[in-house]
């Protein structure tokens, strides 16, 4: 299927989230700001998790006193879409960083996301990077309800 409701991802991400505190212990720590008037909202599978793993891989896991992870869901008040956003309090990078260098290898996740959000949404979903060193690292998400 091409959507499911926010409600099912995040319990999916519950999941995954269980089972990495199981080897991190409680150096994760998880952050959850839902709205419950957008669990009901739609959006394509495992948008969220790629994010949530980027986080735990070079937000927490390296960290000897790990760190948090927030995800927040909530309705835009502008245009009535769904505002998601993960979040961690981990080192950040410098924005170039996020650029790739030829012979490097890179993650696809969050390149997937752009890629599903410039063939889908006509071009009204957006995807943000908020991120500088020492400031922790952010992906703000837009994904319009019909």
């Amino acid at each position: 299927d091409d959507r499911v409701m926010l409600a099912d991802e995040i319990e999916f991400l519950r999941d995954y989230l269980a089972l990495e505190a199981l080897r991190l212990g409680p150096r994760l720590r998880v952050d959850w700001q839902l709205e419950e008037r957008v669990l009901a909202d739609e959006l394509p599978p495992l948008t969220l998790q790629p994010l949530v793993e980027n986080s735990i891989l070079h937000a927490v896991a390296p960290r000897k006193g790990g760190g948090c992870v927030t995800i927040s869901a909530r309705r835009n008040s502008l245009n009535h879409g769904l505002d998601l956003a993960v979040a961690d309090d981990g080192p950040g990078c410098a924005p170039e960083a996020l650029e790739p260098q030829p012979g490097q290898r890179r993650g696809i996740g969050l390149a997937a996301l752009r890629k599903r959000f410039a063939l889908d949404y006509g071009g009204q979903a957006r995807l943000r990077i908020h991120t500088a060193p020492g400031a922790g690292f952010r992906v703000d998400l837009f994904i319009p309800q019909v």
